[in-house]
């Protein structure tokens, strides 16, 4: 893509030779064609380079205000690449806490490089990393190409867990002891509901005389 200075010099390459000819001056022409000639070798050294991308995290699953360290490897397959702006592209919601996602690099053939940073995700939610920004220039910073290598990964957050600390419970009514209290066990209850033979164990206190007066026999 042509840049502004590129266009700049594509107007002065086109517009001196009219005044060079006009003020029969052999030094405006002789600048003219060198900025077309500078165009040209502009255009067709703008190759973007054959890079290979891989990504590795230290983590895919995290908590909140959790950290994870990301290491983007670039590999250069082809030529020299010439000076390349590389961005691994995050979601806003990330915070880098160390190093950076964005590099500058000049790759030799088949030479490598890494980048590692680090970031935390302060709210819950699945994000992805990338794709990689790539943008490359001629060597007169006339003519850019930017491409995005589709390579992502996701990392999902989960709500922080925090451990609930011991609640003292006091009781609506003040106690005269602290410490356990003795509960009564329950007893049999002061409603009739049957009477029946006497078995040993009873107490005496249950036998009922009335009835024993007038069967002659122990009963409850």
């Amino acid at each position: 893509m042509w840049t502004k200075k590129s266009a700049l010099m594509l107007c002065l390459g086109a517009g001196l030779p009219v005044f060079a000819l006009v003020a029969k001056n052999v030094q405006l022409l002789a600048v003219s064609i060198f900025l077309l000639i500078s165009l040209v070798i502009g255009m067709f050294n703008n190759r973007l380079a054959k890079l290979a991308a891989s990504r590795t995290l230290s983590g895919e699953k995290i908590f909140e205000d959790g950290q994870i360290i990301v290491d983007l490897k670039l590999q250069n397959r082809g030529k020299r690449t010439g000076f390349l702006e590389v961005r691994d592209k995050l979601p806003k919601q990330l915070n880098i806490r160390e190093g950076s996602n964005y590099l500058i690099i000049d790759l030799k053939q088949h030479e490598s490089t890494t980048i590692r940073y680090k970031i935390e995700a302060p709210l819950k939610g699945i994000y992805t990393l990338g794709p990689i920004s790539i943008r490359s220039q001629d060597v007169f910073n006339l003519f850019y190409e930017e491409i995005d290598i589709d390579f992502t990964d996701n990392i999902s957050v989960f709500p922080r867990v925090e451990e609930i600390k011991e609640i003292p419970i006091k009781s609506r009514a003040p106690k005269m002891y602290p410490g356990a209290s003795p509960v009564k066990q329950p007893g049999p209850g002061s409603e009739f509901f049957l009477i029946r033979d006497y078995v040993p164990g009873d107490a005496f206190k249950q036998i009922n005389w009335k009835a024993y007066a007038r069967s002659g026999k122990l009963l409850v």
